[in-house]
């Protein structure tokens, strides 16, 4: 069976635990790599938030040292420690996935990509849910869209519109 190697930052972690769709990650790819950086972000200083309790317990997810320190040494400039270790995590593994939610740190992965010729997606929290919207497993995307609103968590308009559209589009992607 082909192993498709999944590396995550920690807001999709989160918001996926907001919204009690934290499994949707192991439903999709069995496995998932986070950097230690991310491990304690979420698990030890995120303590009692979301996310915590979930990480901590998935034996589905896996804690992966870092070895080019000083890549991430030179990310640190415009992106956080979490962040920097992700998209550093992904490329060593050479991952199908990297998760991943915030603009800078995206545009830093988009480049690299290019840069590397990487054959890797870059997918944040609303990518994953369309994702799981067309395999199925999740029946709607205005409820979850609007409950991960409802609990703090940012979408931009335009992008929110986007989603709802791919909704009306119903794709089977086996």
């Amino acid at each position: 069976a082909y192993k498709m190697i999944v590396v995550s930052d920690s807001t999709p972690l989160i918001n996926l635990a907001k919204i009690k769709k934290f499994e949707l990650l192991k439903v999709l790819f069995n496995k998932v790599y986070i950097s230690p950086a991310v491990y304690k972000e979420v698990v030890i200083n995120g303590k009692g938030r979301y996310g915590s309790q979930e990480v901590s317990s998935a034996k589905w997810i896996s804690v992966e040292k870092v070895k080019d320190i000083f890549a991430v040494d030179l990310l640190l400039n415009t992106i956080d420690e979490g962040e920097a270790e992700t998209i550093v995590l992904a490329k060593e593994l050479k991952a199908n996935y990297l998760l991943l939610d915030q603009v800078s740190p995206r545009k830093i992965a988009y480049i690299i990509k290019s840069r590397e010729k990487l054959n890797i997606q870059i997918k944040g929290t609303l990518g994953l849910l369309v994702i799981g919207y067309r395999k199925g497993i999740i029946p709607n995307l205005k409820v979850v869209l609007d409950e991960l609103i409802a609990k703090g968590t940012w979408i931009d308009d335009r992008i929110y519109n986007k989603v709802l559209e791919s909704q009306s589009v119903r794709v089977r992607l086996d």
